[in-house]
C-alpha cells in the first residue's frame, strides 16, 4: 500500500499543511487497514477533510478532552459538542466529510473496509449486519474498550516495522470485531436471503468443486464447508442454482469434459479421468444420456464445425451415427 493510498484512507489530511497538525500511522495491507495518530496544537484554523471512499468505515478515538469543531458531511452541517476523552464517532466514508479544527485536537483513527464487518455476518444464520443503521456517521459515544486499543495501538504508530504491522492487526482485528458486536444493527434478512445459500458459501463450493472436480466430491462435504446439514444445503442449493448438487456437479464434469474434448487430442479414459468420471464406460454412459450424443461423436461434431463452419442441430444424428 503506497502513501498515496493511506492518504487517501485517512478519515483527515490537511489542507493548509501548517506545523501545527502531527501524524503517525500504520498501513496493514494484508487487511487494506490504516491506523493513523493526529495531533493538532494551534490557535489557528486547521481546515481538515476527506476523500470519499465507498467501501470504507473510519473510527475516531478522543484521547484528550476536546472542545468540538465544525464539521460537514457533503454540505450538510453536524454539530460536534464537546469529547471528553475515551468518546468516539463511527463514520461511513461513502460520504465526503470535512471539518475546521481551532483547538488541541489529539485521536486515533482506525480505517477498515466494510467488507470486513460483513465477513462477520456470515456466521450469523438468518442476519445480517447493517453498521450506521442507515446514518452517516455515529458520533459522541463513550467506548473504554476502544479507548483501551487506540492506546495500545500509538507505540506501534511510531515504528512501523514488520514486527509492529503484525502486532497492529492484532489490534485492527480486536477494533473491527467489538465494532460489529456493539454498534452494528442485526436484522433479519429476507424470505428470498434464507432460502439461498449467502454469497461466500457459493464461492465456497466453487473453489472446492474447482480444486477436487477430478476425484471424489460428496454432499456431506460441500455442507461441511458451507456450516450446513447435508439436506438443508441440498434445499438451498436447489433453490440458488434450479438443479440438485448432484444434477450441477455433473454438469459441470460434463462441461469440462467438453472442453478437452474440444481443445486436446486425450483418449476418452484420460478425460474420463481428469473429468471425475469413475471410468470410461461410466462417462460414456452419463455423457451420452445429458448431450444425446456419444463423446467420441460430439468430438467429430465439433471438429467438423471448426473446419467447415457453423454446425446445426439437424447433423448431431449424422454425426451421431456416422
Amino acid at each position: 500500500m503506497c502513501a498515496d493510498e493511506i492518504t487517501h484512507l485517512s478519515l483527515m489530511f490537511q489542507c493548509n499543511r501548517g506545523q501545527s497538525v502531527l501524524r503517525s500511522g500504520v498501513s496493514i495491507p494484508s487487511r487494506h487497514c490504516v491506523i493513523n495518530h493526529d495531533r493538532i496544537d494551534s490557535s489557528n484554523e486547521v481546515v481538515c477533510g476527506s476523500f470519499p471512499h465507498r467501501s470504507m468505515f473510519t473510527v475516531v478515538v478522543y484521547l484528550a478532552n476536546y472542545l468540538g469543531h465544525d464539521m460537514w458531511c457533503g454540505t450538510q452541517r453536524v454539530a460536534l459538542p464537546f469529547q471528553s476523552e475515551g468518546m468516539i464517532g463511527i463514520y461511513d466514508r461513502s460520504h465526503c466529510w470535512n471539518s475546521i479544527v481551532r483547538r488541541t485536537l489529539n485521536c486515533v483513527q482506525f480505517h477498515f473496509p466494510k467488507s470486513l464487518v460483513e465477513n462477520l455476518a456470515g456466521d450469523t444464520e438468518g442476519q445480517s449486519l447493517e453498521l450506521l443503521e442507515g446514518m452517516p456517521a455515529r458520533l459522541s459515544l463513550s467506548d473504554p474498550i476502544l479507548k483501551y486499543l487506540a492506546l495500545a495501538s500509538l507505540p506501534l504508530l511510531d515504528s512501523p516495522a514488520q514486527p509492529a504491522v503484525s502486532y497492529a492487526e492484532q489490534v485492527m482485528d480486536a477494533v473491527v470485531t467489538h465494532v460489529a458486536r456493539n454498534y452494528c444493527h442485526v436484522r433479519t434478512k429476507s424470505t428470498f436471503d434464507r432460502d439461498r445459500l449467502a454469497p461466500w458459501q457459493i464461492r465456497k463450493v466453487n473453489t472446492i468443486v474447482s480444486a477436487k472436480i477430478e476425484g471424489r466430491l460428496s454432499v456431506d462435504d460441500l455442507a461441511c464447508a458451507c456450516a450446513l446439514s447435508p439436506s438443508h444445503f441440498s434445499f438451498l442449493f436447489k433453490n440458488t442454482t434450479g438443479c440438485t448438487p448432484h444434477q450441477w456437479l455433473l454438469n459441470r464434469r460434463i462441461d469440462l469434459a467438453k472442453g478437452l474434448l474440444r481443445n486436446t487430442d486425450e483418449s476418452l479414459a484420460s478425460i474420463a479421468s481428469a473429468a471425475g468420471f469413475s471410468d470410461q464406460s461410466h462417462f460414456t454412459r452419463v455423457f451420452s444420456r445429458r448431450v444425446k450424443a456419444s463423446p467420441s461423436a460430439w468430438r467429430r461434431a465439433e471438429f467438423a464445425r471448426y473446419v467447415d463452419g457453423p454446425f446445426d442441430d439437424t447433423d448431431w444424428a449424422v454425426a451421431a451415427h456416422g
